[in-house]
């Protein structure tokens, strides 16, 4: 009996550190792309970025441009980047949706943007269409 208590213990525990391991959600990306891009973070920023993302622009290198320059701004202006509030997440298979309310710091209105992602390897991508296509 003793054996069975500690076997189930042990098997509890793996399966809770499985569960630990996983790749984080849809709205748990998007935060944290947020999250490294406030803070100045250009590579960890690029890095939530899908395939069809990078490519739009150039590649990595174009965007930790872009990136940078938005870091630029942003030390310089403490009012640049908005309070980003998921409030909405729909999966469908390895395509998602992210409803964000975007509350500018200097005043204006809140508004209200959705953010594609796309799971690539098993790990969830922001895929930024800046043409708008």
């Amino acid at each position: 009996m003793k054996i069975k208590v500690s076997l189930s213990s042990v098997l509890l525990m793996l399966m809770l550190g499985l569960v630990g391991c996983s790749s984080p959600g849809p709205s748990d990306t998007v935060r944290n792309y947020y999250a490294a891009l406030f803070a100045g973070e250009v590579d960890e920023a690029v890095s939530y970025l899908s395939a069809s993302s990078l490519q739009s622009m150039g590649g990595e290198e174009a965007w930790r441009e872009i990136f940078t320059e938005m870091a630029i701004e942003a030390q310089s202006d403490v009012e640049f980047w908005p309070e980003i509030e998921v409030v909405d997440e729909t999966i469908n298979g390895d395509v998602a949706i992210v409803v964000l309310n975007v509350k500018p710091k200097n005043g204006l209105n809140q508004t209200q943007e959705q953010q594609s992602l796309v799971k690539e390897n098993g790990n969830w991508k922001l895929n930024i269409d800046i043409w708008g296509k």
